[in-house]
C-alpha cells in the first residue's frame, strides 16, 4: 500500500453529497472559509481517499492506498465541543476486488498487534448491503470495512470496484494498551 496525505479541511459536498449522506449535524463547519473546498473539518478519511483515487484514474490498477490522519468529531460534553481522533483508512481499487481483499489486510494488521477482534454484519450508507462489517475489540466498535457502493464510485468518476476500511487508531491503541497492562507474568 502507498501512503497518501490529504487535507483536514475539506468541502461539505465531499462529506455529504458525494458520499450519499444527508446534511450531517456532526460536521464542523468553518464560519469564514476562503474556499468551498475548505469549508469544514473532515469527520472521516474515506471520502478524501476516494477523491485521491478520482484524481489518479490515469494510474494503472491495482491501486492500494492508505492514510493515517486526524479527523475532528463533535462532542457537546467537552468545553471546546469537539475532539480529534487518529484514524487509519485503506482503499483497494482494482478490476476484481472485493470484501475479502480488504478484509485480509485489516485482519493481518490487527493480528500483528496481537488483538482479538470480532466482525459483525452492519449497514453503512457508503457500503454495499451485505458486504460490510463492523470491527469490534472487547465489544467496542473501532471501525468498519466493506465494498463501496457503485453509485458513490460513479460520483467520483471511478469505474472499478473499491474495497475499504476505516478504524480508529486512537481506540485501538487504548484497547491494545489495556490488554498489555493486564497481562500477568
Amino acid at each position: 500500500f502507498q501512503e497518501v496525505i490529504t487535507h483536514t479541511l475539506v468541502g461539505l459536498e465531499l462529506l455529504t453529497y458525494k458520499m450519499n449522506v444527508s446534511e450531517d449535524p456532526s460536521v464542523i463547519r468553518i464560519m469564514n472559509y476562503v474556499s468551498k473546498k475548505h469549508s469544514c473539518l473532515r469527520s472521516w478519511l474515506i471520502p478524501c481517499l476516494l477523491e485521491f483515487l478520482s484524481l489518479n484514474r490515469h494510474v494503472r490498477y491495482p491501486q492500494k492506498i492508505f492514510e493515517i490522519g486526524d479527523v475532528v468529531l463533535v462532542n457537546e460534553e467537552l468545553d471546546v465541543k469537539s475532539f480529534s481522533e487518529r484514524r487509519l483508512a485503506a482503499l483497494y481499487a482494482d478490476y476484481k476486488v472485493g470484501y475479502e481483499d480488504i478484509q485480509a489486510v485489516l485482519y493481518s494488521f490487527l493480528r500483528i498487534l496481537g488483538l482479538k477482534f470480532k466482525v459483525d454484519r452492519c449497514k453503512k450508507d457508503l457500503m454495499i448491503d451485505g458486504r460490510c462489517g463492523s470491527i469490534r475489540i472487547n465489544n467496542v466498535e473501532v471501525g468498519y470495512l466493506g465494498e463501496v457502493k457503485p453509485e458513490i464510485l460513479l460520483k467520483f468518476g471511478l469505474q472499478v470496484p473499491v474495497a475499504a476500511f476505516e478504524i480508529s487508531i486512537s481506540r485501538v491503541y487504548e484497547l491494545w494498551s489495556a490488554s498489555i497492562n493486564t497481562v500477568s507474568y
